[in-house]
């Protein structure tokens, strides 16, 4: 773009330049220059390809499973429980912001995994809103949903094998 910009300068330059043998009367008034028109904005990033084991919802949510679904990057406030297996994760914008969900089984009981979140909620910050246990060891938690625009999480942890299967969730509000 800058090299076409030099290139028709310089022909306008040569353009401008007066025959000495030419009377001025008989040289036209010069114009003055048009203004350019504005430049055409940048086309919008494409969105990533899809990789194997993902998929887009008619919404727009990315899907991702197996493979893809353990690359998942969650929010600082919402992180993924150390050591974790990832299932399956969605991912997506709303008219109030990004959010997601991941389901991921990890070798540590429902309520060593809400500790865990309790313990993070409180150290950055985050309200909790709700603490429960809903029965056969399934454990919730809730936290930051003031409506703050600082993001919300629930995690849902249940007895699975040796472990616990969990349900996070997060919104940016």
């Amino acid at each position: 773009m800058s090299l076409a910009a030099s290139i028709g300068l310089a022909l306008l330059a040569g353009c401008n330049k007066q025959d000495k043998t030419q009377n001025p009367a008989d040289t036209p008034e010069a114009t003055p220059p048009q203004a350019a028109a504005p430049a055409a904005p940048a086309p919008a990033p494409a969105n990533p390809p899809l990789g194997p084991d993902q998929s887009v919802t008619p919404e727009g949510a990315t899907v991702s499973v197996g493979s893809a679904a353990a690359k998942v990057a969650t929010p600082a406030y919402a992180p993924i429980y150390p050591g974790a297996v990832v299932a399956s994760s969605v991912i997506g914008e709303s008219g109030v912001g990004s959010g997601g969900s991941v389901d991921y089984r990890v070798d540590a009981s429902p309520a060593t995994v809400i500790a865990f979140y309790e313990a993070r909620m409180k150290k950055i910050g985050k309200t909790i809103s709700m603490k429960q246990d809903m029965g056969d060891n399934v454990h919730m938690l809730t936290a930051g949903d003031s409506g703050d625009g600082r993001g919300a999480v629930q995690v849902i942890a249940s007895p699975s094998g040796k472990g616990a299967k969990v349900e996070l969730t997060w919104s940016d509000e």
